[in-house]
């Protein structure tokens, strides 16, 4: 019998033998024993299907209210369940799926409603969710166009669980599943008849990682340095790729972005590495913020690059700068200006959809450790 082969019994079949009982015992409903001729074939059949049924992945559709879907078990307040806390093991679930639920919880409260479904899913497990898009609402409200503005905010009020107590936009999604500890984040689209298929819905979805392992895998660290530089930056790089098992090649050159371009069409080349990361030979770093960097590599399946800002010394200043509408230079810079699509940086608003030759910015909050650091 190969594997995935399905097996049929003839209904009218006695089974009998030593094993007989044991295999009664545990597979046939209740008042269906074995009796001391065997038992029944058709019993025995009927008990293997619901077991090969009940055996498969575990699917939860938070929130389902009348929404059936195939192969979900649907949990909802009006059937006496609740979404938060959920009765079920930790890492039990393959998926967790949550159309237009998370919105209905506090905002001061959806870290944790985020934590605790991640903690109930497997290993590589995939939770999807579905929230009401705000910038979507704010856009069309403010064109003038007839929506349900109320309702996509504070919930349509129909009885006291229809009402929302969080707003979202894909920036704040992101970075709230990130910080939950998922990974590999993307857009999917909605293939139900639930609010997950209207225009404002705002769909995301995260997996949980397939391993605990706490060690930086496929990744290669590389430096262009001149022959002499800064001490500290060593001692740094020992420290912070040393320990973790991260090679680090250091190529040197006249040229800075020459060898680095090099070093980085080598790495490119091998198939083994996933992660590059590159050094300034002044930088200074510890072996958690490589850390950091590997985690929202990890989560962040659709960027290209990701850059840590460093703060001027003695102030709180990122180094980075922009430029205002007349050119001249900018010395504080406003969140909102990353989101410009006509600056000179050349961002673009990551909600929508990039413009030719665009460099795509999208602002992501780290872990930080304290003041200072």
């Amino acid at each position: 019998m190969s594997a995935g082969q399905k097996v049929e019994l003839p209904r009218s079949r006695s089974v009998a033998g030593p094993e007989a009982g044991e295999i009664a015992a545990n597979l046939l409903p209740e008042g269906h024993g074995p009796t001391a001729k065997g038992f029944d074939g058709g019993a025995l059949a009927e008990s293997l299907d619901t077991a090969l049924k009940t055996s498969g992945p575990v699917r939860l559709n938070l929130g389902a209210g009348a929404t059936e879907i195939e192969g979900y078990e649907p949990i909802d307040r009006k059937n006496g369940q609740e979404v938060y806390p959920l009765e079920c093991d930790d890492n039990s679930v393959d998926i967790i799926y949550a159309s237009h639920v998370l919105e209905h919880f506090s905002h001061t409260e959806t870290h944790k409603v985020l934590a605790h479904w991640m903690e109930k899913l497997k290993p590589g497990g995939l939770l999807r969710l579905a929230v009401p898009d705000f910038p979507w609402i704010c856009e069309h409200y403010m064109d003038g166009e007839a929506i349900n503005t109320m309702g996509y905010v504070m919930g349509g009020h129909v009885d006291e669980n229809d009402r929302h107590g969080a707003l979202f936009d894909r920036e704040m999604l992101i970075d709230a599943m990130v910080n939950a500890g998922l990974e590999r984040i993307g857009s999917w689209e909605s293939e139900y008849q639930d609010c997950s298929a209207l225009p404002v819905s705002l769909n995301l979805q995260g997996y949980k990682p397939a391993t605990s392992e706490k060690r930086p895998t496929a990744t290669l660290a590389i430096l262009s340095a001149p022959r002499f530089g800064p001490v500290l930056h060593m001692r740094c790089g020992i420290a912070g790729f040393g320990p973790l098992g991260i090679p680090y090649e250091i190529g040197q050159g006249a040229y800075w972005h020459q060898v680095l371009s090099g070093q980085i069409e080598a790495a490119l080349e091998n198939e083994a590495i996933k992660f590059i990361i590159t050094c300034d030979y002044d930088t200074a770093f510890s072996p958690d913020d490589v850390m950091e960097l590997w985690r929202l590599s990890n989560a962040m399946e659709d960027a290209d690059a990701i850059c840590p800002l460093q703060c001027k010394r003695g102030t709180e200043h990122v180094l980075c700068g922009l430029q205002d509408e007349h050119g001249v230079r900018q010395n504080r810079i406003a969140i909102a200006e990353l989101a410009r699509p006509d600056n000179p940086a050349r961002p673009y608003n990551p909600r929508k959809k990039p413009r030719s030759g665009r460099l795509q910015i999208c602002l992501l909050q780290g872990r930080h450790r304290s003041s200072g650091e």
